[in-house]
């Protein structure tokens, strides 16, 4: 959705969403299978721009990076997403929170098993 200084204007449609991993998957309809487009939260920054009220048609979850575009077609760096309600934009915050830091746990985990490659290719 499109913002303004008073909030999101409302000349975008709706899209679906899915959540897989810690990539978020954008169709035109939850019907379609056309994928209109792929975001891939590594190391993303998710963050709530208005923690006071939640169900306000203005609360949105926010995701930017430090370095690279989210979305090509907007040429944006950062992305607001505005939900039909404050149930739905809590589930998503926290589902993106936890996402967006499974690429540090995953390089963990390929750290330490090529510690443990190392130590038993010496032996």
């Amino acid at each position: 959705v499109e913002e303004s200084a008073s909030g999101p204007l409302k000349t975008r449609e709706w899209v679906y969403c899915s959540l897989r991993g810690n990539t978020i998957y954008k169709f035109r309809s939850d019907e379609s299978d056309i994928l209109d487009a792929v975001l891939c939260l590594d190391e993303c920054n998710v963050e709530l721009n208005n923690t006071s009220n939640l169900a306000s048609p203005l609360s949105a979850i926010q995701i930017s990076h430090p370095s690279r575009i989210l979305d090509e077609k907007l040429h944006a760096s950062i992305l607001c997403l505005y939900f039909v309600n404050g149930k739905e934009l809590e589930e998503w915050y926290w589902a993106m929170k936890t996402a967006s830091s499974l690429n540090e746990n995953f390089e963990a985990v390929m750290d330490e098993e090529e510690r443990v490659k190392e130590y038993f290719t010496m032996i």
